[in-house]
């Protein structure tokens, strides 16, 4: 596959065929057997740009050798943009602190979980808080009340546990907090 930049992955009729990390080593990928068929085969290439001179460096040859026989690949490629960076980072500065909030955190990790049935939650608050646990009651009855509601689940069992330097006044009835 001559050279790329700057990074990629080739698929040829969907199947995973190699990667290269960055830009400079020429693409040498074997195609296991079974793969091509008689007929049209599909060549796929992702390409992952760092820059503005992504793509196939010019002059290098682009063919699939079978035994004896090169196939040039050289001519028209159909192409489209998947990721603009350059459109990503115009927002760059709005999402600084997104992986730190509370609800990028639920809608990134939580949330695509919804659709899946579970049987109950071990959570473990660790000790970011211990200076603030007056807060935790509400925090605690509140994420217990949400996920309850998100997983459809009126009695999802809920257990939790924290450091034992931690001390947390929190009752809940058994009712709230289910059995496993």
């Amino acid at each position: 596959m001559g050279t790329l930049t700057d990074s990629d992955s080739v698929y040829i009729n969907g199947h995973f065929i190699g990667t290269t990390a960055y830009r400079y080593p020429p693409r040498v990928y074997d195609v296991p057997a079974g793969i091509l068929h008689t007929g049209q085969n599909s060549l796929s290439i992702r390409l992952r740009c760092n820059g503005t001179d992504g793509g196939f460096t010019p002059d290098k040859p682009y063919q699939l050798k079978i035994d004896d026989v090169a196939i040039d690949l050289a001519g028209g490629w159909r192409w489209q943009v998947g990721i603009d960076q350059h459109e990503v980072d115009k927002y760059k500065s709005r999402l600084q602190q997104l992986a730190k909030a509370g609800s990028g955190l639920y809608h990134g990790m939580i949330y695509p979980l919804a659709n899946y049935r579970i049987k109950g939650v071990i959570w473990y608050q660790g000790e970011a808080n211990t200076s603030k646990p007056e807060y935790y009651e509400s925090y605690l009855s509140a994420l217990i009340k949400n996920w309850r509601t998100l997983y459809q689940q009126a009695q999802l069992p809920f257990c939790w546990c924290s450091s034992p330097t931690l001390c947390l006044r929190i009752r809940f009835q058994p009712a709230q907090i289910g059995r496993f």
